[in-house]
Formats: C-alpha cells, structure tokens, sequence
C-alpha cells in the first residue's frame, strides 16, 4: 500500500527525470527527459512506508541506515 501510494504521487513529477527500481527488479520512471536526472534503488518495500510516515527523515534514515534500503545516483 506505501509503495503504491509513493509512486502515485511520484506520476506527478514535473521537473527532471527520476528512474526508481523496486526491491522485485521492476523499474519504473517519472519526469520529462531534461537536464535533471536521478536513479532510486529502493531495496527494501519498507523504505516506502519510512518515506511516508516521515517525508525528508524517513528517506534520510533509509539512506543512512545500514544496510542500505535506498542508494540514489544523481546525474547531471
């Protein structure tokens, strides 16, 4: 349910490209096709729920914790 609920909001996306792969192996992606552009390994589904119930902390604590449940990749 977290996860549907994240990449629902994710559709919205208006500036940049995020590419997002999921803890099964699906990748999905956001955005238009600019400048911006950032990959999301979601390795964990609980990741989504972290991401929900605490905005900006919840993913920064998922990104700090070990072992890692997300990596982000920014390309400019």
């Amino acid at each position: 349910m977290s996860a549907a609920l994240v990449l629902r909001t994710l559709q919205r996306l208006e500036h940049g490209r995020l590419e997002v792969g999921l803890p099964g192996g699906e990748r999905r992606a956001f955005g238009a096709s600019d400048t911006a552009r950032a990959d999301l390994e979601v390795r964990s589904r609980t990741a989504f729920s972290r991401i929900l119930h605490a905005g900006d902390i919840g993913f920064a604590e998922g990104y700090l914790e070990g072992p890692p449940e997300l990596i982000v990749e920014i390309a400019a």
